[in-house]
């Protein structure tokens, strides 16, 4: 959620999905959009499409979470104690900003990216935020399957390279759940493929899955 408040709530994929959804309510915009995930974003627009798939024209997954064998195995929804997003911060936020240079395949060129995210950690209520987002993270394979029946187009998009959600360990799920999706990989690419390969990247977006649908 950047910079915005973060309310104290189960961060699940409906709660986010809603957030689209009153989002466009509140712009009055009430044709399909094409909608784009990236990463756990991924999830989000997937359940947005599930839910509202008359709100969508074309649904665009780039570099997506909930594919991955074992994705959401490890839901709970149960109340986050104080004691236990302490535990979160002491362990995780040490190394959580350098940490985000994993994304790339060659993180030379985006060594600032770090300096970028670390101010996020101070940010009130962003631990609980992100610590309920790991945990309230179901399994998605009735959302893909739900997709699966739907009208618009599906396309994902993947960094070859990408070492964070990587293509071979995801594809056979989509295979399974999505068959019709077109899957489009981008090379010499991690999982930022909008920064990695700009150009590659906007010139499939824009000038080809967007301009045809």
């Amino acid at each position: 959620r950047g910079h915005s408040s973060n309310p104290d709530t189960n961060y699940d994929p409906d709660l986010y999905a809603d957030q689209i959804i009153d989002l466009l309510d509140h712009l009055e915009y009430q044709r399909p959009v094409h909608l784009v995930g990236l990463s756990m974003g991924g999830v989000v627009v997937a359940r947005t499409a599930a839910r509202h798939p008359a709100r969508i024209q074309t649904l665009v997954m780039v570099d997506p979470s909930g594919f991955r064998p074992g994705f959401g195995q490890d839901l709970d929804t149960t109340p986050l104690g104080t004691e236990e997003i302490a535990a979160f911060i002491e362990a995780d936020f040490p190394t959580r900003a350098e940490s985000q240079l994993a994304d790339f395949l060659d993180p030379g060129p985006f060594a600032y990216w770090p300096e970028l995210y670390r101010p996020l950690l101070q940010h009130r209520g962003f631990a609980r935020a992100l610590l309920s987002t790991i945990r309230c993270s179901p399994p998605m394979d009735g959302d893909h399957r739900l997709i699966q029946q739907a009208s618009f187009p599906v396309h994902l998009l993947w960094g070859r390279k990408d070492a964070v959600i990587p293509l071979a360990e995801s594809l056979p799920n989509v295979r399974e759940r999505l068959p019709r999706g077109e899957v489009h990989v981008i090379e010499e690419c991690g999982h930022l493929p909008h920064m990695e390969q700009r150009e590659a990247f906007e010139t499939l977006l824009f000038d080809g899955i967007l301009a045809r649908s």
